[in-house]
């Protein structure tokens, strides 16, 4: 017999939030006449995995970027894109509401790094109240799907790993998480996760 769910692990990016990294990356390398697969492969590297660690700066990840992109740091517009084009997906934001009257516990693990953090806290600002705890991972230096990134987080929510379910839009961060025992749902939009909360 399964535990009872007390809980629920939202990722902000692609889930509560509508921005895709993907689409960044198209608009830089059209900016800078780059190839996407150049883009794509420079920027998902050991560098960004050390940003959203919180281990080297801002500063230090846009030059490091750059200089391997070829182009000026102030062209990478990190985070002026994510700025200026992310907003509330108000279909999830609807489900965290229903599941907060039900009085589960609430909480958001991201993989981000410090300087698009600050831009996020401001888009979630006034729904901040729906949430027990948000991670941002720069701050616990570890990332999804690390198994201490989920640690931190069931700590934080006094909860354990049978008694949450964890969403995200990345099967890597879905699967890992399986591994570790927590239920899991990977996010396509808010109609199909509603449907999967049904099957609950």
């Amino acid at each position: 017999m399964e535990s009872p769910i007390k809980g629920f692990i939202f990722d902000a990016g692609g889930v509560i939030i509508r921005y895709n990294n993907l689409d960044f990356y198209r608009r830089l390398s059209i900016r800078c006449n780059k190839s996407f697969d150049l883009v794509r492969s420079v920027i998902e590297s050991k560098p960004l995995i050390d940003f959203e660690k919180g281990i080297i700066s801002y500063r230090e990840f846009k030059k490091i970027i750059s200089d391997r992109l070829g182009i000026k740091a102030k062209d990478l517009r990190w985070v002026e894109d994510f700025s200026e084009n992310s907003s509330l997906d108000l279909g999830t934001i609807d489900i965290i509401k229903r599941l907060k009257e039900k009085h589960y516990k609430i909480a958001v693990l991201s993989n981000i790094d410090r300087s698009r953090y600050k831009a996020l806290s401001k888009v979630i600002r006034d729904y901040r109240y729906l949430f027990n705890c948000i991670i941002p991972s720069f701050k616990i230096h570890h990332r999804k799907p690390e198994k201490e990134a989920f640690d931190y987080a069931l700590n934080r929510m006094k909860l354990s790993y049978n008694n949450i379910i964890f969403i995200d839009d990345l099967k890597e961060n879905v699967n890992g998480a399986s591994k570790l025992g927590i239920r899991s749902i990977l996010f396509k939009d808010y109609k199909s996760l509603i449907k999967e909360l049904n099957k609950i």
